[in-house]
């Protein structure tokens, strides 16, 4: 199903993996892609506007609401595609699958996915989200520590 949607890859916090990092790092050598946020963990950069197509959901902002322009991924193109979508992190290949800290499960994230009503979570993929969430805080408490 084609949403024309690329609302999720604007204003993310998307965690990366040290796999994540080395394969993005391997097929973009020197870009300064990610950073390592103040509580240890990695995330990729957005850029600075404007937004690419498709980050109100698929439908056209109103202009009377709209006060700041959506940042997208780094690397979101303006025809809101996925430029690295073959090795995109693992946290992009599950979404709209997210862990909830919260509950200690995944559920998909109709916070800011309009779309999750297409989607179902099958228990293969709610166990992806519980490994990933478990590989990146071990991954963060291992670079706080170090």
């Amino acid at each position: 199903m084609e949403h024309q949607c690329s609302a999720c890859c604007h204003d993310i916090e998307m965690l990366l993996t040290a796999s994540d990092l080395a394969r993005i790092q391997a097929a973009r050598p020197g870009m300064d892609f990610f950073f390592r946020a103040d509580d240890g963990y990695l995330q990729l950069r957005t850029r600075d506007p404007p937004a690419a197509q498709g980050a109100w959901g698929g439908k056209d902002p109103d202009p009377a609401t709209v006060t700041t322009q959506p940042r997208p991924c780094i690397f979101l193109d303006p025809s809101g595609a996925c430029s690295i979508h073959d090795i995109r992190p693992e946290g992009c290949r599950l979404y709209p699958a997210v862990w909830d800290e919260g509950l200690r499960d995944a559920e998909l994230d109709d916070m800011y996915c309009a779309h999750t009503d297409g989607f179902a979570l099958p228990r293969a993929t709610r166990d992806a989200v519980g490994r990933l969430a478990k590989r990146l805080q071990a991954e963060q408490q291992a670079r706080l520590q170090s």
